[in-house]
């Protein structure tokens, strides 16, 4: 369980790889995750769960954090990883935000040779996928 706005919100981690293996630097993995992971935790329903799912695939990892809450509009997919951007139903919810989280952690993945995508439903939710190749 995770303290966020004072409210219990449970976290599922459903761990099928170890991703020590996989190449990366401590602190930059960490500012990612705690980007995305920060991003489900603020965005989602009330008396949902937050769900992170680890998977081998073989020649790389597969990170998925997925919500149930407020999603994003399918022509706002793309623009979320513009620096500053954010969609009007976020800015709402979270004035603090500065819109520099998912540019942030799409330079993270990238210098490490992995790739970051998004599905999303509104009002249904968002999972974030992060695929990083193994090695080095």
């Amino acid at each position: 369980m995770l303290l966020v706005d004072h409210e219990l919100l449970p976290v599922l981690l459903k761990k099928e790889a170890d991703l020590g293996c996989g190449r990366g630097v401590a602190e930059q993995l960490d500012i990612l995750f705690n980007n995305l992971l920060s991003n489900a935790l603020n965005y989602c329903y009330q008396n949902t769960t937050v769900q992170v799912d680890v998977k081998d695939e073989g020649d790389c990892f597969l990170v998925t954090i997925a919500d149930k809450g407020i999603g994003i509009k399918k022509e706002h997919l793309e623009k979320v990883f513009l620096e500053y951007f954010r969609t009007e139903a976020a800015a709402l919810i979270n004035r603090n935000s500065t819109g520099l989280g998912l540019p942030i952690a799409r330079q993270i993945v990238e210098i490490h040779g992995g790739s970051i995508w998004i599905e999303s439903e509104e009002k249904v939710g968002t999972a974030v996928f992060v695929k990083f190749p193994k090695g080095g």
